[in-house]
């Protein structure tokens, strides 16, 4: 009897394992090549009024943002970014939120979408431990579409640890890999919510979150 009690907990556990989501769930589109896009440098010892390069990385979001905007001035358009983070721990002085003016910008050329991915190089974490994320949001917090997160730990949130999208833009097609989320207030990764359509697919790929708060599915803690 124990033997077969053994054998069911085995095959329960191969069944769950092997299982597969039911549908037709596409992978996420991404908005660009990665050699095509965009890029700003961002470093723990950056410099605010740096120009952006790997050579001379800013030093925070905001000026990592003008930097991207007086790059695409001559686009329109969909426009692939992305921040590409130096190694290191950054000890955030700000979060990183893309309100509406920092995604669809308008400029001589006409009106671009900046789709904002951000790629970690090396070991890198954002300590938010000094700071507090305005209520609803997260440490970061980007908008648009066909984006990627990638290579980052995120660390003592006073909100959320990463919200894909804010209260009036959502945030679709995003592929999340090798990501870290620890110490939490509130949701590790705030993804959306259940009657998203399947062209807001987001995939998680060598995730983990840890000592989080709050877990919400369906409406249900």
């Amino acid at each position: 009897m124990r033997q077969m009690l053994i054998f069911i907990v085995m095959l329960v556990g191969l069944t769950c394992v092997r299982a597969q989501p039911t549908g037709d769930v596409p992978m996420p589109v991404m908005a660009g090549d990665t050699a095509d896009r965009v890029i700003v440098y961002v470093g723990p010892s950056g410099r605010q009024g740096a120009q952006g390069t790997r050579e001379d990385p800013v030093a925070s979001f905001t000026p990592a943002m003008e930097r991207l905007k007086e790059r695409t001035t001559s686009r329109t358009g969909s426009v692939a970014c992305t921040l590409v983070l130096l190694p290191g721990r950054y000890r955030l002085t700000e979060p990183y939120i893309q309100f509406s003016g920092d995604h669809s910008v308008t400029g001589p050329a006409g009106t671009r979408m900046l789709q904002v991915s951000f790629v970690g190089e090396g070991n890198v974490t954002l300590d938010a431990s000094g700071i507090t994320v305005p209520a609803g949001h997260g440490v970061v917090t980007p908008s648009g579409s066909g984006i990627e997160i990638c290579n980052i730990r995120i660390v003592h949130s006073s909100e959320f640890g990463i919200r894909l999208g804010t209260a009036s833009r959502r945030a679709t097609n995003v592929r999340l890999v090798n990501v870290e989320v620890d110490s939490t207030f509130s949701h590790g990764i705030l993804l959306g919510d259940a009657a998203s359509p399947l062209s807001d697919t987001t995939a998680l790929i060598g995730c983990r979150i840890t000592n989080t708060n709050l877990m919400n599915v369906g409406g249900s803690t």
